[in-house]
């Protein structure tokens, strides 16, 4: 219901104007400078870690240039912010984090993370999904189950998190990927390539996920659409019949979780979720 809720919400919120341009924070590694191929926000890309915004990594211009492949011409503009690079790289990412939040950044990408609690990371994060922001992180590939110890941060910080696990398929886990009840989506993230590079893991998953969810504001634009409750959206009769139609359709669940596959998207949802709407 959660990542339902989210999406209505970001779809209504964002569709008031034609004048508007969403702005995705991408905080990564950097990007290839010479060869980016994705628009960047006015308010430009940003180096927390003063080694230049060029990455030498190839993290951060692959996650880019899959985001970027995803929206598909969506309406959007990111906003690269460096975190990595340095020793406090903790630091560097949460100013990385409270630079989009002061920038107006809708969405943050964040496809990193690791075990190690932080009170400080922790309330950063709260404020800014107090402030409607749509963040969504990497479920972390340890192969865990984060239900029985979720101890990958900044995933475990909050339910309100779009948490993104990897498939290796449609229809398998990648061995890898975390998993849990707090997997809010899942992606295929295996052998993904894009900006020169062809990486595997949830940090390719959480890329296309957000990606999607760009293209999806984007189909959307034109229209004014008024913020509606979920009962009342899963009420109106076509909706209710498309749900139907879907449910006969899912068969499978994944191993050891409790997500479904929506074929017509190939996004997951929750048991409790009825359906993630496409008009």
């Amino acid at each position: 219901m959660r990542l339902l809720l989210i999406i209505i919400l970001f779809i209504a919120y964002f569709n008031v104007s034609e004048a508007k341009i969403l702005k995705v924070a991408v905080i990564d590694t950097g990007f290839n400078t010479k060869h980016k191929t994705f628009p960047i926000c006015k308010s430009g890309s940003v180096d927390f870690t003063g080694l230049g915004m060029h990455d030498t990594n190839g993290h951060g211009n692959n996650i880019s240039h899959i985001i970027d492949k995803h929206a598909k011409s969506g309406k959007y503009c990111q906003m690269p912010l460096k975190y990595y690079g340095v020793a406090n790289s903790l630091l560097a990412t949460m100013s990385a984090m409270e630079y989009a939040w002061k920038n107006g950044a809708a969405i943050v990408n964040y496809s990193s993370g690791g075990e190690g609690y932080d009170i400080e990371e922790h309330i950063l994060i709260k404020k800014m999904l107090d402030a409607n922001m749509v963040i969504v992180v990497a479920a972390g590939n340890n192969g865990q189950d984060l239900d029985k110890n979720c101890n990958y941060y900044p995933a475990c910080y909050d339910k309100r998190l779009v948490v993104v696990g990897n498939l290796s398929s449609s229809t398998k886990r990648n061995i890898t990927s975390n998993f849990g009840s707090i997997v809010k989506a899942w992606e295929i993230g295996t052998n993904v390539s894009a900006g020169g590079y062809t990486l595997t893991g949830t940090s390719q998953a959480t890329a296309v996920f957000t990606g999607r969810l760009i293209h999806q504001h984007g189909l959307r634009y034109p229209q004014s659409i008024e913020s509606k409750t979920t009962e009342a959206i899963t009420k109106i009769p076509a909706i209710k019949n498309k749900i139907k139609e879907i449910e006969k359709k899912i068969k499978k669940k994944l191993p050891k979780s409790s997500k479904y596959i929506i074929p017509i998207t190939n996004m997951i949802i929750d048991k409790e979720i009825q359906i993630l709407i496409t008009f």
